[in-house]
């Protein structure tokens, strides 16, 4: 089964869109899921849990097609199944 980050409940646009003086910019979307704060990259470091940017238009929906791959819903659905 797979993941779309348009349809979670966790994925939030934070803070402002960014926007110049002539055209309209892309929002941010963020991951809120409380399994972020113990999800480590590569390297390491904590992740602050960005999913991706909006389209460049006023609504500015998430582009991304699915979810990332450390996304804590989607790990969890992998566990059950094995």
């Amino acid at each position: 089964m797979k993941f779309y980050c348009k349809n979670c409940l966790h994925c939030e646009q934070i803070g402002r869109q960014n926007s110049t003086w002539s055209s309209v910019g892309r929002k941010r979307y963020y991951c809120k899921h409380e399994g972020i704060s113990n999800i480590r990259d590569k390297h390491g470091f904590l992740i602050d849990g960005f999913v991706g940017f909006g389209e460049n238009n006023w609504e500015s929906p998430l582009v991304l097609k699915t979810s990332p791959r450390w996304c804590p819903k989607k790990k969890a659905n992998i566990e059950e199944i094995e």
